[in-house]
């Protein structure tokens, strides 16, 4: 027996498979409205199958599938008090897992299984009778029309529903004495992109009388197939499906059926869940299958003569109409979303950002992206794991849009997480959870909340926000890498125009921005000094090199103090220095000596240094009509300072009185 918790409100998970078949969809609409109360909130958990919808297994890996079925290891962030799962609609299970072990990591959650009575603890089954239904099908057709080579179009095995209607076909044709080989069966995925098998199992089996369809969607596929080939169903050769979804009675011709009631089905789903909230036992369920019979299998259908076919026309091409603008309003969004997330020099701090807005112009009220530490990256032996703490990048609330950088992200656990995601939902709304991911990159999950008939809507626009990723955070890389490459040159340049000792220009970048200032004839008249610390080779020879340099350095120190703005200082090598800068009439080569030799002073005064530092200053002035060439001009002031270094101190130890030359 199974039991709810005693709570004010429950979550429930609804795990599904595709939306882009009719049943899958009809059943989450109708439970969905039958679940829509106010003591419980739903968790969409859909798996839906790209590969099989479309038929591009060339262009998608084979880790497609396991991304999606991460969203079942997501739904543990909601704390789920119950789960609903439509086993039979769901393709992403690796053929490998059985029911049971399927069901492992949720062994703690009161489950109701849909399409599959395997037996299992805390869980009950609710499942239309696909055996009888199927048995009903094929036996009408062996008993009513005398048919004897039937075909039959399988869904896939990984689904129990199509396990069961297989083996009921082999068993009804097996009691009529009917043998069934291998070339008679063809196995689908349950879509109606099915066309080639059905091409195949034809030529294989030239003189069939009929082909018996798992379900209603690959029934449209033979459907088409056989008119292509000229055959008149119904009477060339019969076509019988599953489900009976809404289109089956207007199809041409209408087509034989089972019907499988999702109606009975939420209905009862639902009672079972107000007896668990009422604390009332609770028992699984097989509920019986109809077969439907008309045209297609050659009999008379007298289901539609009561109905105005015309009108109902007219309902499905409007329903149609309005469908088709919605779906071409959304795929204009999503094929302009990439080039409005990406640019060059975005952040992921505005990335996120731009998603929320998109998310939020499109009316959701509620969504979230959180990510995992670090892209997962999955392969054919990988099995994926829920990381313990996701981290969140994106809120969205009633307009509200906080981002985060990966660099800011908000990390949170189980708990946490949960209670962001439990926040109230709006009434006829529901939490979904759809996988981010790239190739086998799988970041992490994006919930929203949503209407479940946008589901695929978001789907495509999850495969949009996961590509996104994946070249946003190769853009973040290239930005990382230019911006190294920047600092890397910065640094050449820097070292190529400076000296490393002192942080002055070198003597190249020093004539070269001399001659540039000039260049822009901004100053009629400038200076050009040359400058030396006197006696290094003592300063070195006693106190040794590296007090040599710490020397060089507070020269170089001095100088630049004493500089005018707008000045030029170059280390020429070793003790020289080169200094360049306008004439002004309020700052004259005279004064910056000056400077020069009262900071020499104030610094001898205050260093616990046992030598004096002194500088030596040779200059030159000139008007730029002059036309001199720079090396001319240095020369002057070189002459210059050699007169000056006559008048230098004659030692330079402080209170000694010996010569050094």
């Amino acid at each position: 027996m199974i039991k709810l918790p005693k709570k004010d409100k429950y979550t429930v998970g609804l795990m599904t498979g595709s939306f882009h078949t009719d049943y899958s969809f009809h059943l989450a609409d109708v439970l969905c409205k039958a679940l829509d109360k106010d003591n419980i909130q739903i968790v969409l958990m859909q798996s839906l199958d790209a590969i099989r919808y479309l038929s591009l297994n060339s262009i998608v890996d084979d880790n497609f599938d396991s991304h999606y079925y991460s969203i079942f290891e997501y739904g543990k962030y909601l704390e789920l008090d119950l789960l609903i799962v439509s086993l039979g609609t769901i393709s992403a299970i690796p053929s490998s897992i059985s029911t049971i072990e399927f069901f492992e990591p949720f062994k703690e959650i009161p489950t109701i299984v849909i399409e599959d009575d395997t037996p299992m603890d805390n869980s009950i089954y609710i499942t239309v009778n696909n055996y009888q239904g199927m048995y009903a099908c094929v036996n009408h057709l062996i008993q009513e029309h005398e048919l004897k080579n039937i075909l039959y179009v399988s869904g896939p095995l990984t689904a129990p529903d199509a396990r069961v209607r297989l083996d009921s076909y082999k068993n009804a044709m097996k009691d009529n004495n009917l043998i069934v080989e291998d070339k008679m069966i063809a196995y689908g995925d349950f879509t109606d992109h099915v066309d080639n098998l059905i091409e195949e199992l034809l030529d294989n089996n030239p003189d069939a009388q009929a082909i018996c369809c798992a379900n209603d969607e690959m029934a449209e596929s033979a459907y088409r197939v056989l008119n292509q080939r000229g055959l008149i169903i119904g009477k060339d050769i019969m076509v019988t499906g599953f489900d009976d979804k809404d289109s089956a009675k207007y199809m041409d011709p209408p087509l034989t059926t089972v019907r499988q009631s999702s109606d009975k089905i939420a209905e009862y789903v639902s009672n079972v869940i107000d007896d668990l909230i009422a604390e009332k036992e609770v028992s699984s369920a097989i509920i019986d299958a109809e077969l439907i019979i008309r045209e297609s299998c050659g009999c008379d259908d007298n289901s539609n003569n009561n109905i105005d076919t015309d009108n109902i026309s007219n309902e499905i091409i409007v329903d149609e109409r309005t469908k088709m603008k919605a779906f071409q309003k959304r795929g204009i969004i999503n094929s302009l979303l990439l080039r409005n997330l990406l640019s060059k020099g975005l952040t992921s701090q505005k990335y996120f950002e731009r998603i929320g807005h998109i998310i939020s112009d499109l009316g959701a009220k509620k969504a979230y992206i959180c990510l995992t530490d670090k892209p997962i990256k999955l392969n054919k032996q990988t099995e994926y794991f829920l990381p313990k703490t996701l981290t969140l990048y994106l809120s969205v609330d009633n307009g509200s849009i906080k981002a985060k950088g990966f660099d800011e992200g908000e990390v949170l656990d189980y708990n946490q997480l949960s209670s962001i995601f439990k926040k109230q939902i709006e009434k006829g709304k529901q939490l979904a959870i759809f996988p981010l991911f790239y190739q086998n990159r799988h970041y992490g999950a994006l919930f929203v909340e949503l209407d479940h008939k946008d589901m695929f809507f978001y789907y495509t626009l999850s495969l949009e926000l996961g590509t996104g990723l994946y070249f946003m955070q190769i853009e973040l890389s290239n930005q990382k890498s230019q911006r190294e490459l920047e600092e890397q040159n910065r640094i050449l340049d820097y070292l190529a125009s400076h000296d490393s000792l002192t942080s002055c220009y070198n003597r190249t970048e020093a004539i070269r921005l001399a001659n540039t200032m000039m260049e822009s004839k901004k100053y009629n008249k400038f200076v050009i000094v040359v400058a030396d610390l006197d006696y290094l080779k003592r300063i070195n020879d006693t106190f040794g090199h590296y007090e040599g340099d710490i020397a060089i350095k507070q020269t170089a120190e001095i100088l630049k103090d004493a500089l005018p703005d707008g000045g030029i200082i170059g280390r020429a090598g070793g003790d020289e220095f080169i200094c360049f800068f306008p004439y002004k009439d309020n700052y004259n080569p005279e004064q910056f000596i000056q400077i020069v030799n009262l900071k020499c002073a104030v610094y001898n005064k205050t260093s616990d240094k046992d030598y004096e530092l002194n500088i030596s200053v040779g200059y030159h002035c000139f008007d730029i009509d002059d036309k001199e060439e720079i090396d001319t001009l240095f020369k002057k002031a070189d002459d210059h300072l050699y007169v000056n270094k006559k008048k230098r101190k004659n030692s330079v130890m402080k209170n000694n009185d010996s010569v050094f030359i």
